[in-house]
């Protein structure tokens, strides 16, 4: 009977200790979820950035930067493929090895800190080029080319080639110099303001906070000749410059410009090894947690009656997710977003209308492997100066551009080695034409895309906010001043810093009050 009692007292010590455990773990996930129930406001934010080219990599990349793990990054991509407008084409060259050749711009100014910083940071590498000779084309004759010590034939001399400019342009190459140095100058300014976590709504705030936005109001032609510059440095060496890197001629504006020229006379440039779009790959692949490629954005819905991920994405008819915020890093004129708002008594489309006057440019790159057809373009200017100083007259340059008063069908041509040459065109090359540069050759690709907006001052520049009173931002807002990979990466972080400005304001940096700075 006492053994009976003692089986009996532990099986209800055994049934107590049970319900005791059931009650300590369901207090505990009450506990939890009334902690859930009062922190519901740090949830994660989650944010949309449509677009993988610099604009929208950098947005990305300095948002997690900003904010740290408290946000959920998705990147919506139309194309196959990261990078935009950074485009490469992979040929396999003589030796066997396969090399990139840039589709686009292949160089990089090495002022630009946020490219150079970046892409050392997130490992990729740099490589100076050799020294590589250029000529300035008119249409009929190199009316200026680099210049070689007699034994030194395959390095242009720096010396030698300044000595030649000043001889050609005189004072005017120094007065260049100094304007673009100026202009350098207060366009660095953007970094150490950002870094003090400013930001700016409006591209024209940006650019008169630099003190530049005057140059967005007049041609660089005009900017020019105000300060004396002579019509000659004009027309060759600075129109050659805007041909190769913008497709237009002096009138574009003077900030363009002016951005154009820092790379010829105020310092170096590099490359990088992996290709220009290995910079946004390496930026969206540190910072971004999902990325949809093959995924164009057709529609966005803003719910009005919500603030709950009130930005809902649909890639045609599908919906691909809400969001609290959404970055727009693609042109619009291009990319044919349809926006909605849905209110209580029906939806509303909206229309973005200063969107409506603005065009791209197309630019054209013709890859070819072949021999060149030298005797289409060596002719010299024959001048006392070039006769007795240009060594192995005869020689093609590395690059050849051409000036404002060409009427050729063709901005430049490059050589790139391994018999490879990219020719920049503002239309599809015929193959006569081809025929007249090359005596034997192959067409490798053709690429043609629109590169950059069509500068026209005085130009009316465009709000980061598109929409107001919305967390949509415009990262492109910022090229219709400037266009340039440098230029992207400043839109992107001063997007992220509006943005976390907005949605996480206790993870961005007080605003400096630019009053202070009076």
């Amino acid at each position: 009977m006492l053994a009976y009692e003692r089986q009996r007292f532990a099986r209800h010590l055994c049934i107590s200790a049970f319900f005791l455990l059931l009650l300590a773990v369901s207090w505990a996930q009450l506990e939890e979820e009334g902690n859930e129930s009062s922190t519901s406001d740090e949830r994660l934010g989650k944010v949309a950035v449509v677009g993988s080219g610099i604009g929208g990599a950098s947005s990305s990349y300095f948002l997690r930067r900003l904010v740290g793990s408290e946000v959920e990054v998705h990147v919506f991509e139309a194309e196959g493929r990261v990078g935009g407008r950074c485009k490469a084409l992979k040929h396999t060259v003589s030796n066997g090895k396969e090399k990139l050749f840039e589709v686009g711009a292949s160089i990089i100014f090495d002022k630009n800190h946020y490219s150079r910083k970046i892409s050392r940071e997130l490992g990729l590498n740099h490589s100076r080029s050799r020294g590589r000779s250029f000529g300035l084309w008119d249409g009929r004759r190199l009316v200026f080319q680099s210049l070689h010590l007699p034994w030194n034939q395959t390095n242009p001399s720096p010396f030698l080639t300044s000595l030649g400019l000043m001889a050609r342009y005189g004072r005017s190459l120094i007065l260049l110099k100094s304007l673009v140095k100026k202009t350098l100058d207060s366009f660095l300014k953007i970094y150490d303001k950002q870094e003090a976590g400013e930001s700016f709504e409006t591209a024209e705030e940006l650019w008169s906070a630099l003190g530049l936005f005057h140059l967005t109001q007049e041609t660089l032609g005009e900017e020019l000749r105000l300060h004396g510059l002579s019509d000659k440095l004009l027309r060759e060496l600075v129109g050659a410059v805007n041909r190769v890197n913008y497709n237009q001629n002096n009138s574009l504006n003077a900030l363009a410009g002016m951005v154009s020229l820092c790379p010829l006379v105020a310092g170096s440039v590099f490359a990088i090894q992996e290709g220009n779009a290995a910079l946004p790959e390496a930026m969206i692949r540190s910072s971004a947690d999902f990325l949809n490629l093959k995924t164009r954005i057709t529609r966005v819905t803003i719910n009005s009656t919500s603030s709950d991920r009130r930005y809902v994405l649909w890639s045609g008819d599908k919906e691909v997710g809400g969001f609290d915020a959404l970055v727009l890093a693609t042109p619009l004129e291009l990319a044919t977003i349809e926006f909605f708002r849905i209110r209580p008594d029906g939806e509303e489309e909206l229309k973005l209308d200063d969107l409506s006057n603005i065009d791209f440019r197309t630019t054209h790159s013709t890859f070819v492997h072949g021999t060149l057809n030298a005797s289409r373009l060596t002719g010299v200017e024959k001048s006392l100066w070039m006769s007795r100083m240009v060594r192995g007259r005869g020689r093609v340059p590395d690059s050849i551009y051409a000036t404002e008063d060409s009427q050729d069908f063709f901005t430049s041509i490059s050589h790139y080695g391994h018999e490879i040459y990219k020719i920049f065109s503002p239309r599809r090359l015929m193959k006569a034409e081809i025929d007249q540069l090359f005596t034997v050759y192959k067409v490798l690709e053709e690429k043609e895309w629109k590169a950059y907006p069509h500068f026209h001052p005085p130009e009316t520049l465009q709000s980061f906010r598109p929409i107001a009173d919305e967390r949509i931002y415009y990262v492109n807002a910022i090229e219709k001043a400037v266009s340039a990979v440098e230029v992207s990466a400043i839109g992107g972080r001063n997007v992220a810093l509006m943005l976390c400005r907005d949605v996480f304001p206790s993870k961005c940096p007080k605003q400096r009050d630019p009053r202070e700075e009076l």
